[in-house]
């Protein structure tokens, strides 16, 4: 049985942060094609912590926030949906 501190989560991170353009287009090539990659993007884990502090407590699913660029924009809102 492992012990309970193995931490088997954070080798699938660290692959996220590092392949994060390759594993959106493998797994969700819509996503992939909508996001501008020439802008780069952030991973917010500082931001998605204090947001998770200050929500309620129970079982968390979410531990990865990144933040992207999309394609098409909108002036108004910055976000236009479709394409």
């Amino acid at each position: 049985m492992p012990d309970e501190r193995s931490d088997f989560d954070s080798p699938w991170k660290d692959l996220l942060e590092r392949y994060l353009q390759p594993f959106l287009a493998l797994c969700f090539p819509k996503i992939e094609a909508a996001i501008d990659w020439s802008h780069g993007f952030d991973f917010l884990d500082k931001e998605l912590q204090a947001a998770v502090r200050d929500a309620a407590s129970g079982r968390q699913y979410v531990d990865k926030l990144v933040r992207v660029w999309r394609k098409c924009w909108s002036r108004r809102l910055g976000i236009r949906w479709h394409c």
